[in-house]
């Protein structure tokens, strides 16, 4: 069978999404990932999500605040919408989640899109306990997470050395990105796939294609 590429805007994705992630997982006061982790050391980016979830109030608009003042804007709209809710407030979050998923798929049917290929992060294989400050660069990947769609991963390239460095910035994000790239020459680029829900054998069909037409890796 054929296929037809096409661009498939989605608005809202970069704002909406983060803050969406944040408010659901927040929502139990992290009761959930401490459940999960059965008394294990969380990794730094999960211990800061859970000592997030216990800030009071008044504390986590000045943590917020004080983010923002440091160029972590992108840390401080999820330190805003982490935070424990009560149940009607949890259900008004699914159900926006849920009038999301359908907006989105609703995109998807009207353009005729049976999967997606999009990039999973805006970096590649960042070292070690330094995402913190760049939670805007896994936005494609959060999407999927928060709309509960089936997607992959498959290799599809490495970094060339030409591709380890980028123009200086100078906020946390902009040095964090650049601490991924340095030494990132060798390492495997891949491409995300995804689908609407209860697609997951369209996404695996497109992931063995891309795999098979790639250069070996």
């Amino acid at each position: 069978a054929g296929h037809l590429h096409r661009r498939v805007p989605v608005e809202r994705t970069q704002q909406a999404l983060p803050p969406a992630e944040a408010d659901v997982d927040g929502a139990d006061g992290g009761s959930a990932l401490r459940a999960l982790l059965d008394g294990e050391a969380p990794v730094p980016q999960l211990a800061g999500i859970l000592r997030g979830t216990g800030l009071p109030a008044p504390l986590r608009r000045v943590v917020a605040a004080g983010m923002d003042r440091g160029g972590r804007g992108d840390v401080a709209r999820t330190i805003r919408f982490l935070a424990p809710r009560d149940a009607e407030r949890y259900q008004q979050l699914t159900a926006d989640r849920s009038a999301y998923r359908a907006e989105f798929e609703q995109r998807l049917r009207q353009a005729g899109v049976s999967a997606l290929i999009c990039p999973p992060a805006a970096v590649p294989a960042p070292p070690h306990d330094t995402t913190g400050d760049m939670v805007d660069a896994f936005t494609y990947s959060t999407a999927f997470n928060v709309l509960g769609a089936p997607a992959g991963v498959v290799p599809v390239t490495r970094v060339r050395d030409s591709e380890t460095s980028r123009p200086p910035g100078t906020s946390p994000r902009d040095r964090a990105l650049a601490m991924a790239d340095r030494g990132s020459a060798g390492l495997p680029v891949g491409v995300q796939v995804a689908g609407p829900s209860w697609s997951d054998e369209v996404v695996l069909a497109v992931m063995a294609a891309i795999q098979a037409g790639a250069l070996p890796v």
